[in-house]
C-alpha cells in the first residue's frame, strides 16, 4: 500500500515516551510558542517515504449531488454516522455497512453537523444552533435514538463545535467563547474545552493564542490537535506543553488515533498532492498513502483498525470512502 521509512532510534524513543505520558522528555516548547519542536526528524534526516497508489482502491460509500462528510464509526464497527445536506441543510444520517442502507437519525428544522457516537454506542453528540440557523453560534447536543431523547450539553453565546469523545463520561470540544468578540466571527480563535456528558461548566484546556483545531483524543492526559502552523501536535493537557509529530514540510489536516495499533493517521499535502499518512508510534515508521483523491479530510480508524474512513472531493462534491489497511 505504500513504503515505510524507519526513523532514528532517538525519534522513536521520544515519541513513545510522549504518547505514554512519561516524564523526562524535556520541555521542548510551551503551548503557544511560535515554533513547536518536531519530534520527527529533528536530526535533519529525511523521513519521507515513497508515495505509491494503493493496490485496492477505496470504496465509495456515498454518492449523488449532495455533500456528505464528517463520518465516524460506531463503536462496534458495523455502521457509520455522518452529515449530509441532501435534504437542503446539514442533517445527521447513519449508514449500515452490512447492507449499505441509510437512515436519517434525527428530524430537525435546524442545521446539525459534526456527529460522533458516545463510547457506549447508545447516543450521539452533534453540533446545532437550536435558536436558528446560525453557523457561528452553535451548541453541542446529545441525542439518544432509542429514547428519542435530545438535550443540550453545552450552552454559550460563543460557537461550540467539533465534539470528540474522551471516555464514557467526558468529551473535548472546540469553542470561540473566549475569543475577542470584537473580531469578525469567522476569524475568532478556538480554545479546547473538556465537558461532562451530563452537562455542567466545561474545563478550559488551551488558550486562544494556540488557536488549536481538529482535536483527537489519545488518552485522558494527551490529545492531538492541528496548530495554527498546520502541523499535527501532541498536547499534554496537564503541562500544556505541545510537540509536533508531523514533518514541517507537510501541510496537515485532521487526524485520528488507533488505540488498537498505537497508530496516528492524518491528512496532509506536499508538492506531490493530497495524501493520507499513517504513523506507527511503536515502530517509529510512517507510511504515505496516495488514494488518488483530492481535498482529503476527517480520516477515522475503524474500531479494529482494519479500515480507514475518510472524506474526499469527487466530481465536485464531497463524499465518504473507506479503505482497507488490514495489510499494513
Amino acid at each position: 500500500m505504500g513504503s515505510k521509512r524507519q526513523l532514528s532510534c532517538f525519534v522513536t524513543f521520544s515519541l513513545c515516551l510522549l504518547l505514554a505520558g512519561c516524564a523526562g522528555v524535556g520541555e521542548m516548547g510551551k503551548s503557544g510558542d511560535a515554533a513547536d519542536q518536531n519530534v520527527l526528524g529533528t536530526t535533519g534526516n529525511s523521513i519521507r517515504g515513497t508515495v505509491v497508489s494503493v493496490p485496492e482502491p477505496a470504496e465509495q460509500l456515498t454518492s449523488g449531488l449532495a455533500e456528505n462528510g464528517n463520518g465516524n464509526f460506531h463503536p462496534d464497527g458495523s455502521r457509520i454516522i455522518f452529515q449530509s445536506n441532501r435534504d437542503g441543510k446539514w442533517q445527521i444520517y447513519e449508514l449500515n455497512l452490512t447492507d449499505m442502507s441509510e437512515l436519517r437519525l434525527h428530524e430537525s428544522d435546524f442545521i446539525e453537523e459534526n456527529p460522533v457516537w458516545t463510547s457506549d454506542g447508545n447516543s450521539i453528540l452533534f453540533v446545532s444552533s437550536p435558536e436558528g440557523d446560525d453557523e457561528w453560534n452553535r451548541d453541542i447536543m446529545m441525542f439518544t435514538p432509542e429514547l428519542t431523547d435530545l438535550k443540550s450539553v453545552t450552552n454559550s453565546p460563543g460557537d461550540d463545535w467539533y465534539p470528540v469523545i474522551m471516555n464514557q463520561d467526558y468529551f473535548v470540544f472546540l469553542s470561540e467563547r473566549d475569543s475577542n468578540v470584537d473580531l469578525p466571527v469567522h476569524v475568532r480563535a478556538n480554545s479546547v474545552y473538556l465537558a461532562n456528558l451530563n452537562g455542567g461548566t466545561p474545563t478550559f484546556l488551551s488558550g486562544t493564542s494556540d488557536d488549536f483545531k481538529a482535536p483527537t483524543v489519545i488518552n485522558d492526559e494527551n490529545i492531538l490537535v492541528l496548530n495554527k502552523y498546520d502541523q499535527i501536535v501532541l498536547y499534554d493537557l496537564t503541562t500544556r506543553i505541545s510537540q509536533a509529530v508531523s514533518p514541517a514540510e507537510i501541510v496537515c489536516g485532521s487526524s485520528d488515533f488507533s488505540n488498537e495499533k498505537s497508530w496516528i493517521v492524518f491528512t496532509g499535502s506536499n508538492e506531490t498532492g493530497d495524501l493520507l499518512y499513517i504513523l506507527d508510534t511503536k515502530e517509529g515508521v510512517y507510511q504515505e498513502i496516495n488514494t488518488g483523491f483530492v481535498n482529503l479530510n476527517n480520516p477515522r480508524f475503524s474500531p479494529d483498525s482494519k479500515w480507514l474512513l475518510f472524506g474526499a472531493e469527487v466530481d465536485g462534491h464531497f463524499q465518504l470512502f473507506r479503505l482497507s489497511i488490514a495489510s499494513l
